[in-house]
């Protein structure tokens, strides 16, 4: 698993920036409520274990023929999505934390590990070489 490193610092810069550059927003918006802190906390959790599974599953199914490599990656994407669904609607619906931080961050998060994700994708297929 040669990418594996490259992978580990994508995510934790990415956790950096994305942290580093939602505090502030946070703050003005928080008001001083944890309830806000916490809801953009998990946010953040959610998108962070969604990108650690998606990448074992990529890393697991490199190797396999193309159809069944895309059926992996790609099924698993959206059954990652439909989970993510499921659990706004506990944490929104029947926990009642606050839509607005926990969607944010979740959004900003989501988009940014994604980009690790594709990046990751693109130099294990070799489609693009390594810098």
């Amino acid at each position: 698993m040669k990418s594996k490193p490259k992978f580990a610092r994508g995510v934790i810069i990415a956790s950096v920036v994305i942290i580093a550059g939602g505090f502030y927003p946070l703050y003005i918006v928080a008001h001083g409520e944890l309830i806000v802190y916490v809801s953009a906390a998990i946010g953040f959790s959610i998108s962070l274990a969604n990108v650690i599974v998606g990448y074992r599953i990529i890393a697991n199914s490199v190797g396999k023929p193309a159809r069944l490599f895309a059926t992996m990656v790609l099924g698993s994407m959206v059954i990652r999505m439909f989970g993510i669904l499921i659990l706004l609607w506990i944490l929104i619906g029947v926990i009642s934390l606050p839509p607005e931080s926990l969607a944010a961050s979740l959004l900003i998060s989501y988009f940014v590990f994604m980009i690790v994700e594709i990046q990751t994708l693109i130099h294990r297929a070799g489609i693009m070489p390594q810098a």
